[in-house]
């Protein structure tokens, strides 16, 4: 969707209207972003506000609901919140930059996909810093040791109490305890607190979006519209 959000109107021969009025071309790039994110945000809105609830009601917990897990959802609709705005820069100025700009949005996608899949089997590692995902997760992994500090203790000792199994054998672990330790993971920018994590993985991200905004603007004042 953002890659045709000026492209598709160059191709077209609308963008023709919008640019006869006196506006910059770099505010019509942003506008276009912001009609986007329109759509976008609402929409994650709307997914993290229900997953919340189900989570909350359905999750075990001493009370009905489990108001204690709001913090991460609240961070994960950040996170993705970022990284939409980030992609949405992304590949609309990948769209500006050329006719067939969904070729090239393909495997920035994929790569995406890639650094997704490895930050759950090897949530530390350095080449994460080079995707935008990277980032948006170590919002997330920061506000996870926010809401549960206690999670490495609690890993542990499901490691070292017997249970039993899905089949009901004896096992040297709690159920849950492998999934929990495989999907948790430290920020992964060193000795830094974890406020001061998000905070470095929220400005970066928003650096990112401010060069693609001016890179795509630059872009956009130099095409000649067909």
């Amino acid at each position: 969707m953002a890659t045709g959000l000026i492209r598709d109107e160059m191709n077209s021969g609308t963008m023709h209207y919008m640019l006869t009025k006196p506006i910059a071309r770099t505010e019509v790039f942003f506008y276009r972003i912001i009609g986007y994110l329109g759509i976008v945000w609402p929409y994650l809105i709307i997914l993290t506000l229900i997953s919340a609830i189900v989570t909350g009601f359905a999750g075990p917990g001493d009370s009905l609901f489990r108001f204690s897990e709001f913090g991460i959802w609240l961070a994960i609709l950040f996170a993705a919140m970022m990284a939409t705005l980030v992609y949405g820069m992304l590949f609309c100025f990948l769209g500006v930059m050329w006719r067939y700009g969904i070729i090239l949005a393909i495997p920035f996608a994929a790569w995406e996909l890639g650094m997704a899949l490895l930050s759950m089997g090897v949530p530390d590692a350095p080449i994460l810093r080079f995707s935008v995902i990277g980032w948006a997760l170590i919002i997330v992994d920061s506000a996870s040791m926010i809401v549960w500090p206690d999670m490495t203790l609690l890993i542990y000792s499901g490691f070292s109490v017997e249970g039993t199994d899905a089949l009901g054998f004896e096992s040297e672990e709690l159920i849950g305890s492998e999934p929990l330790q495989y999907f948790y993971a430290n920020p992964g920018l060193g000795n830094i607190s974890p406020f001061l994590s998000m905070i470095i993985a929220t400005v970066v991200l928003l650096i990112q979006a401010t060069a693609l905004l001016f890179l795509g603007g630059a872009i956009f004042k130099g095409k000649e519209i067909e």
